[in-house]
C-alpha cells in the first residue's frame, strides 16, 4: 500500500508539473503571438512610414530645387540691378557733363543776348531802313544780323536780313524774343559768333 501511495504522490506531483509546463508553453506561445501579431503591426506601419518619408525626401529635394532656382534668379537680377545702376551713373555723369557744356555756352551767349537786347532798345524805324539800304553791309553788322536769323531760327544770309528788316514787326519781335527758351543748338551756334574777337552786337 506505501508503495501504490508513494507512486500516486509521484504520478500526482509529475501530472502537476506537466500541467505547469503545459501553462507556461500556452502563455509563451501566445506571448510568441502577441508579438508576432505587434511585428506585423509594425512592420506595416514601417512601411507606410518608408512610403511618407520617401514623399517628404521628395518634397524637400523639390522645395530645394525651388529655392536654388530663386537664390540664382535673384543673384542675375541682383547682378542686372548693378549693371543697370552703374548704367544709369555713367548716363548721369554724361548728362551732368552735356549740362555743364550748355551752362557754359549759355553763360557766354547771355551777355552777347543782353548787349544786344539793350543796343535794340536804342534802335528805330529810320535806322532798320538804313541798315536795310545796304547792298552790301560791313562785316560786323553782315555778322550781328546772321546771329539775330540764327536766333529766330532763319536763314542766316543778308538776303533773309534784308526781307526780315522789312517787316513792320521786326523791332516789335525782336524785343519780344523769347531768350529764355533758346535750344542748345541754336545756342551752340551762337557761340560760334559769340567766340569771334571782332563780334560787337553793341556798336
Amino acid at each position: 500500500l506505501e508503495l501504490v501511495a508513494g507512486y500516486k504522490k509521484l504520478l500526482f506531483e509529475k501530472a502537476l508539473e506537466l500541467s505547469e509546463a503545459r501553462d507556461k508553453l500556452r502563455n509563451g506561445l501566445g506571448k510568441i503571438d502577441d508579438t508576432r501579431e505587434k511585428v506585423e503591426k509594425m512592420s506595416i506601419e514601417l512601411e507606410d512610414a518608408k512610403i511618407k518619408v520617401a514623399a517628404y525626401q521628395k518634397q524637400c529635394d523639390e522645395f530645394l530645387k525651388t529655392l536654388v532656382q530663386q537664390k540664382r534668379e535673384a543673384d542675375e537680377q541682383q547682378k542686372s540691378v548693378a549693371q543697370k545702376s552703374e548704367r544709369i551713373k555713367e548716363e548721369e555723369a554724361k548728362c551732368q557733363a552735356m549740362a555743364d557744356v550748355a551752362q557754359a555756352d549759355l553763360d557766354e551767349a547771355l551777355p552777347a543776348l543782353d548787349e544786344a537786347n539793350r543796343a535794340l532798345e536804342s534802335l528805330n524805324k529810320k535806322d532798320m531802313t538804313e541798315i536795310k539800304s545796304y547792298g552790301r553791309p560791313p562785316v560786323l553788322v553782315e555778322r550781328v544780323m546772321e546771329s539775330v536769323m540764327i536766333l529766330r531760327g532763319n536763314e542766316p544770309t543778308w538776303a533773309e536780313s534784308k526781307k526780315q528788316l522789312g517787316d513792320q514787326n521786326f523791332l516789335k519781335q525782336l524785343m519780344n524774343f523769347d531768350k529764355d527758351n533758346i535750344t542748345d543748338r541754336v545756342l551752340k551756334k551762337i557761340t560760334g559768333y559769340v567766340a569771334m574777337a571782332d563780334f560787337h552786337p553793341e556798336i
